[in-house]
C-alpha cells in the first residue's frame, strides 16, 4: 500500500491558495475562517486578546479561537488587571466566526461565567484554568462548557503525563494546556493515545522557528500572541503537492485483527499489535456470575461451537466451547478482561475498551478490574451507551471516554449544521467523537479540530481507498479490521543523532530513519531530505551532513516522502537543533581566578613572596625563643 520515494534536499518557498467548501451559516457554532495550510493535521490558532488594539483587530486573519482572561465582575482584563471590555463586548466583538474563549482564576468565577454562558445560550465556548476544580464546576453548571486545564509545568516524564490525563478527565474535559516548553513529539504522542488535546502555550519568544518546534511536535492547537507567524509556516515548510503529517494517526486494531484471526481474542489482539496497531479495540459484558468476558454479541452462536446468551451463562459454563472462526484457530476459548490485562500489561500499547451495554453493574466491574491490575495508562473506555460512559467517569473519574456513534454528519455544506449535532453529543458525555466513517469530510474535521474534538472514526475493512481517504483527512485514529494494512507505512522520523553541540568549521551527519507501524526503523542516511528553520547564514547542508562556519544557532527537520494509495504523504522528524560555539577555556587554567589565585604571577614574583613568608616565619620562631629565654 506504501512504497518509500526517492528523497532529495528542498525548500518550500510559497505555494497557491487553497479555497475551502462553501459552508451553510450556524446560529449556534462560530463559522471559523479556514486558514490557508498544506498540512493534513493543522493545529488550531488561538489568539490572546491582552489589549484593546487586539480586541479591535481580532478579526483580521481572524483565529479559530480568541482567549479572553475574565476577572470577577465578567470583565475581560489585561494582563495589569485594566478592563478591556465587558462580557457582552467580547462577545460582539467575535461577529460569530471566532470561537470565545475564557480563562477564569476562582471558582466563583467559573460558575458565574458558565451561568452567563447558559443564560445566553452559548453553546460554542470554552473556559481554561489553573485551577481544575473551576473548570470542573463550569462543567458541571453548563455542560455545552468545553473545558481546559491550564498547566504552568510539566516533567517530561510518563508519570507527569499521566498525571495530566488524569486531572483532565476528571473535569469532564480532554483539552490540556502546556507550556511550549513542556510541548515535544513523546509528550503529545502519549496524551493522544490515551484521548487527551494538546494545545501548546505561547512560547516565551515567537517566531516561525519557535512556531515550527510546536507545530511538528504534532500539538492540536497553538496559544499565540502573533498568529500571523504561526500561520504562515503551515504553507512556508510544507510541499502543497501533498499530504503533510506532523502527527501520527493511530491504528485501532477491531476486536484485534478478525481477517486474519478469532477476533476478541488475547491472541489475535497480539497479532494486530505486531502488524503495527497502536491499541486494540475489544467488547467488554458480564456473564451471569459476574464476570467480565470479551464478546461482541449479546450470544456466543456466530463465533463458537455453542449457542446461548453470556447474561445467561456463568463463566465456567462459557469454558466449555471454543471459539471456531477460523479453521486454523480451534482451540481458543473465550476469554476475560482480566486475560487482556494479564497478557499486555506493561507492553507500551493501549485497549480501547467498549462497554457492551447500559448497565451499571459493567461500568463498575471494568472500572475495578482498571484499579486491580494497575492499567489506567493503557485504557480508555467507549461506549455507544451514554450512561456507561457517565458511570465509568463516576467510578473512575482519571480515566478517558469516547462516544461511540453514527449517523451525525452528512456532507461538507452542512458541517456547521452537522457540529451542533456533535458538540451536544460530546460535550453531554465529556467524551471524544467516535463515528462510523460515513459522512466524515474534511470540512467538518477542520471545524471539530478548532474545537479540540478528536476524531475516531469506525471500522474499515479491506477498501484502502476507503482507508486512505480518511487517513489522509488528518483524523486521529482509524479502527480497522486489517491492521496489516499500514504495516509498512511510516509513521514517524526520528534522529538517533545526540551530539548538538558544534565549534565553528566542524560538520556532523545526523542520523535520521523513518519508522514503520510495525516499529521497522530504516536509516535515511545521505539521502535524509533536510530543511532549514534558522542558520543558514552559518551553515550549509548536503545530504544528511551540516557543516558549520561561524556561531549561533541551526534549527533544521527532516521531511521524508513515500505514497499511500498513489497519494504522496509527507512525515517529519522534531526540529534539530545544533548549539554552535568556539570551545570555552576550561576555567582551572583561566590566569588570576579564585579556582587558580596563583596563576598569572611571573616566577620571579612567585620567588620573592616566597622569601618573605620565610623571613617572616623565622622572626616569628625567634621572637619566641627570646620570651622563654
Amino acid at each position: 500500500a506504501l512504497e518509500v520515494s526517492s528523497i532529495k534536499v528542498s525548500l518550500q518557498q510559497s505555494a497557491p491558495a487553497v479555497k475551502p467548501a462553501e459552508i451553510e451559516t450556524s446560529n449556534v457554532v462560530a463559522n471559523v475562517r479556514v486558514p490557508e495550510s498544506h498540512l493534513s493535521t493543522t493545529p488550531a490558532i488561538l489568539s490572546y486578546v491582552e489589549s484593546k488594539e487586539d480586541l479591535e483587530s481580532i478579526g483580521q486573519d481572524s483565529p479559530s479561537n480568541a482567549v479572553f482572561t475574565m476577572n470577577d465582575d465578567l470583565n475581560a482584563v489585561a494582563p495589569n488587571g485594566s478592563v478591556l471590555t465587558d462580557f457582552d463586548g467580547a462577545i460582539k466583538a467575535l461577529n460569530g466566526k471566532i470561537i470565545p474563549c475564557f480563562v477564569v482564576e476562582t471558582e466563583a468565577c467559573a460558575e458565574k461565567l458558565a451561568a452567563k454562558l447558559k443564560e445566553n445560550k452559548i453553546k460554542d465556548v470554552c473556559i481554561f484554568s489553573k485551577n481544575a476544580d473551576a473548570v470542573a464546576k463550569a462543567r458541571k453548571k453548563y455542560s455545552m462548557v468545553r473545558g481546559g486545564v491550564i498547566f504552568d509545568s510539566v516533567e517530561a516524564t510518563p508519570e507527569a503525563w499521566l498525571a495530566v490525563r488524569g486531572a483532565v478527565n476528571a473535569t469532564g474535559s480532554h483539552i490540556a494546556i502546556l507550556p511550549a516548553e513542556a510541548v515535544t513529539k513523546e509528550a503529545v504522542d502519549y496524551l493522544q493515545k490515551r484521548l487527551i488535546t494538546v494545545w501548546a502555550a505561547a512560547p516565551a519568544q515567537e517566531s516561525e522557528a519557535a512556531a515550527m518546534e510546536l507545530i511538528l511536535s504534532g500539538v492540536h492547537g497553538i496559544l499565540a500572541l502573533n498568529r500571523r507567524t504561526v500561520e504562515a509556516c503551515f504553507t512556508k515548510y510544507f510541499p502543497e503537492d501533498g499530504y503533510s503529517f506532523t502527527r501520527q494517526i493511530l491504528i485501532i486494531g477491531h476486536r484485534g485483527v478478525p481477517s486474519l484471526m478469532p477476533e476478541n481474542t488475547v491472541e489475535g489482539s497480539q497479532k494486530a499489535y505486531e502488524l503495527g496497531a497502536d491499541i486494540v479495540e475489544n467488547d467488554v459484558q458480564l456473564t451471569a456470575d459476574g464476570v467480565a468476558v470479551v464478546m461482541h454479541d449479546g450470544t456466543i452462536d456466530r463465533v463458537t461451537n455453542g449457542t446461548g446468551q453470556i447474561a445467561k451463562m456463568t463463566y465456567e459454563e462459557l469454558q466449555q466451547y471454543v471459539i471456531n472462526t477460523h479453521s486454523a484457530y480451534r482451540d481458543i476459548k473465550i476469554p476475560t478482561l482480566e486475560d487482556y490485562f494479564k497478557a499486555f500489561k506493561g507492553n507500551g500499547k493501549q485497549i480501547f475498551i467498549e462497554i457492551k451495554d447500559a448497565a451499571a453493574k459493567t461500568a463498575i466491574e471494568t472500572a475495578r478490574l482498571i484499579r486491580e491490575y494497575d492499567m489506567a495508562d493503557q485504557v480508555s473506555i467507549i461506549s455507544f451507551h451514554p450512561s456507561a460512559l457517565k458511570k465509568l467517569h463516576s467510578e473512575y473519574p482519571e480515566i478517558s471516554v469516547g462516544y461511540l456513534c453514527g449517523g451525525l454528519t452528512t456532507t461538507a455544506s452542512q458541517a456547521l449544521k452537522d457540529l451542533e449535532k456533535v458538540l451536544t453529543a460530546v460535550q453531554s458525555n465529556g467524551s471524544t467523537f467516535n463515528q462510523s466513517l460515513d459522512g466524515l469530510t474534511p470540512a467538518f474535521v477542520a471545524q471539530a479540530s478548532y474545537r479540540g474534538i478528536t476524531i475516531w472514526p469506525w471500522t474499515f475493512g479491506d477498501n484502502l481507498a476507503s482507508f486512505a481517504n480518511c487517513y489522509l483527512m488528518g483524523l486521529n485514529g482509524l479502527t480497522t479490521n486489517n491492521s496489516q494494512m499500514a504495516s509498512n507505512m511510516i509513521k514517524s522520523v526520528v534522529c538517533k543523532t545526540e551530539k548538538r553541540a558544534l565549534k565553528p568549521g566542524e560538520q556532523i551527519s545526523l542520523d535520521f530513519s523513518s519508522v514503520t507501524y510495525t516499529d521497522k526503523e530504516t536509516a535515511l542516511g545521505s539521502e535524509a531530505e533536510l530543511v532549514f528553520l534558522q542558520g543558514e547564514d552559518i551553515a550549509t547542508v548536503k545530504g544528511n551532513t551540516v557543516t558549520v562556519t561561524g556561531e549561533g544557532e541551526v534549527k533544521v527537520f527532516c521531511r521524508v516522502a513515500s505514497t499511500l494509495n498513489k497519494k504522496t504523504v509527507y512525515n517529519y522528524s522534531p526540529v534539530i537543533t545544533l548549539t554552535v560555539q568556539n570551545e570555552q577555556a576550561d576555567p582551572s587554567e583561566t590566569p588570576g581566578t579564585v579556582e587558580n589565585p596563583e596563576a598569572g604571577f611571573p616566577e620571579w614574583a612567585i620567588i620573592v613572596i616566597g622569601i618573605t613568608a620565610i623571613a617572616a616565619i623565622t622572626g616569628v620562631i625567634v621572637a619566641v625563643i627570646n620570651k622563654k629565654k
